[in-house]
């Protein structure tokens, strides 16, 4: 892990505040104006091409129409996802495939296995338990849907959208099947409703590697590292972005203790305050911006502290959320929560100065966070039976439930990668030349052409196409 300390970070941000203060000054930001010291910036007109869908809708034509379970079961055939759930204490594996496509789609379809069974001809309510009581858990799901991401971040076409280095994060709700009211777990920001939050991630190839259901009433910031350190995917994420309910001083600080980027969109980020090194006056043009100094010395003071934080979380010795939380509970009276908060104001500040001098950086952070909401489409669709209703009381149970969706929610992305680039191929050979720049913009989300309903029949049948490239191990990495 390599961090810069507090005093090189200190004279960096006197750099950068010297050098925003001047451009603001002479007026050469780009889409981003001064008006009585506040800076202001504008939304970047889009880039894309003019006849982007005239040339991408052949391809989306080319993906054939799939069952979801024929769709499960040639994933299975890719990466034998079988062998990933495992007896809970021997390595004996579940023998028949069809009790483990029903039970994974039961969780991620949200059906239940009760109405799974009585769904799938030949199949029974005791056999589906069964399987669920053993093999079904958030290892063995987590380890099948690593192998799935594992395999997509592999494909050509997947590295025309990123290179497995960047990944947001966001919550989606879903109302629940019992009364919250009286209990008090609701949300204001959701609505009145008693409702479940499955927090998810999806990296910048659009696979998602991780998802929890959390409280509704809790920050979403602190499950930010919390997935980021708990995945089993080869990605290497470096930079991560999320809306503006996911970030907060000590969250900035965390990422740059573990040697990440953190990238959030803030709302009204013209109304947040920059905090300064010290008392001067070479940012004059955007004083009424600027907050108090920085309390360096209460960082140097703490930093053995700090840096311990960062092994601890590492370590993965207690839950990120656990800590960051108590942390955030107590910032006046706790000497590291302080430090941890003067910290996130350096790497906030520096990163709203990125935001103001850089239109990329915007640009990318709104790329990212859109493939977010695309696939956050994709989960209330799959996750529709049963009026999208939460029917699960406890932790554990819910935890399984997202596990399921998400391994899903994997597979579909994974398969819409291989036959999109299986199209993109068919119409090069036919003289039809697509250039990578307008493949960058295709999408594995879609489910217009996946029947997702219906009983739930498999076939025994060969799959159409093979990915191009071996398949994964059967263990976790």
């Amino acid at each position: 892990m390599s961090i810069r300390s507090g005093p090189h970070q200190l004279a960096l941000l006197d750099d950068q505040l010297s050098l925003l203060a001047r451009q603001a000054e002479e007026g050469t930001l780009s889409n981003v104006t001064l008006k009585r010291g506040i800076l202001h910036v504008t939304p970047d007109e889009s880039t894309l091409p003019a006849d982007l869908d005239h040339v991408l809708a052949p391809i989306y034509e080319r993906v054939p129409p799939v069952n979801i379970t024929d769709l499960l079961a040639e994933v299975d055939q890719w990466i034998q996802m079988r062998q990933h759930f495992q007896h809970l204490h021997s390595a004996h594996e579940g023998a028949d495939a069809r009790v483990v496509y029903a039970a994974i789609l039961g969780d991620g379809l949200n059906l239940g296995l009760r109405k799974m069974a009585q769904s799938c001809p030949g199949m029974t309510y005791e056999r589906l338990q069964w399987f669920a009581d053993w093999f079904l858990r958030a290892e063995t799901y987590a380890n099948a849907t690593s192998a799935i991401v594992n395999l997509q971040h592999q494909l050509p076409l997947a590295h025309l959208w990123g290179d497995g280095t960047t990944a947001s994060s966001d919550g989606v709700d879903f109302p629940t099947a019992w009364g919250g009211r009286r209990t008090g777990r609701v949300n204001a920001h959701y609505g009145s409703d008693p409702a479940a939050m499955f927090y998810g991630f999806v990296s910048d190839q659009y696979a998602p590697f991780w998802m929890r259901p959390i409280p509704i009433t809790h920050r979403q910031a602190p499950y930010a590292v919390e997935g980021l350190l708990s995945h089993r995917t080869r990605l290497q994420i470096t930079e991560h972005s999320t809306d503006t309910t996911g970030y907060t001083d000590h969250i900035f600080a965390t990422f740059h203790l573990l040697g990440w980027r953190f990238a959030p969109r803030i709302r009204d980020i013209s109304q947040q305050r920059l905090y300064t090194p010290g008392t001067t006056n070479t940012y004059e043009p955007i004083g009424p911006m600027l907050g108090n100094p920085i309390d360096s010395a209460l960082i140097r003071e703490a930093w053995p502290e700090l840096c311990r934080l960062a092994r601890t979380l590492r370590a993965g010795q207690t839950p990120p959320v656990i800590v960051l939380r108590k942390l955030a509970a107590y910032p006046r009276q706790h000497t590291l929560a302080r430090a941890l908060r003067e910290m996130g104001r350096i790497e906030r500040t520096l990163y709203a100065v990125e935001w103001f001098q850089q239109p990329p950086v915007r640009r990318r952070v709104a790329h990212i966070l859109n493939k977010g909401e695309g696939k956050n489409n994709l989960e209330q669709a799959v996750f529709a039976h049963r009026q999208g209703k939460v029917h699960d009381r406890s932790i554990d149970d819910q935890i399984e439930r997202a596990s399921g969706l998400n391994l899903v929610l994997a597979a579909i992305v994974l398969w819409n990668t291989v036959y999109l680039g299986a199209a993109v191929d068919a119409a090069r050979a036919a003289g039809h030349p697509i250039p990578d720049a307008y493949l960058a913009h295709l999408s594995p989300l879609g489910w217009e052409h996946i029947n997702l309903t219906g009983d739930f029949v498999w076939r025994q049948r060969r799959p159409l196409i093979l990915p191009p490239l071996v398949r994964d191990s059967p263990t976790a990495p």
